[in-house]
């Protein structure tokens, strides 16, 4: 059983590679998308989305998280009522607002999150990126990422 949809709320790894769990080795950054590639492979239909409400995913205060901008569908979230710095209580409202949304639907501000937008929508607006394999051939793979 897999998701139909997955939505990542400021998505922000460690930098540089890691020697514990999993990893082996790896950037944490790396392993997402070797997840995220793995859950495209075996459910291509399913929707991908990943909201920015603050610097921690932009990847200036943390390991690469930049890929994820050009592999789903992505939105920036602009948080008027915090400070630029106020990385915790942007963190902390993401949640709370990307929820409210589910429940006010269509009345809800597009400028926030857009959670009450069915998946079907969102699978149409996915990219469709060249699989690093294919990209001398110039073919595309459906559903398969790969970070630039």
């Amino acid at each position: 059983v897999f998701p139909g949809r997955v939505t990542l709320l400021d998505p922000f790894f460690s930098k540089g590679a890691k020697q514990y769990g999993p990893l082996n080795g790896m950037k944490p950054s790396m392993r997402a998308l070797e997840s995220l590639n793995l859950l495209l492979e075996c459910a291509p239909q399913t929707a991908v989305e990943t909201y920015r409400t603050s610097l921690a995913s932009s990847g200036l205060l943390s390991g690469g998280s930049s890929w994820l901008q050009s592999c789903t569908v992505f939105h920036e979230v602009r948080l008027n009522n915090f400070t630029w710095y106020d990385v915790g209580a942007r963190h902390i409202c993401a949640v709370h607002l990307y929820f409210s949304s589910i429940i006010h639907g269509e009345a809800w501000s597009r400028s926030f999150f857009n959670a009450h937008i069915l998946s079907s929508e969102i699978v149409q607006r996915m990219p469709r990126l060249p699989d690093a394999a294919a990209e001398s051939t110039g073919t595309t793979v459906e559903g398969r990422v790969r970070v630039a």
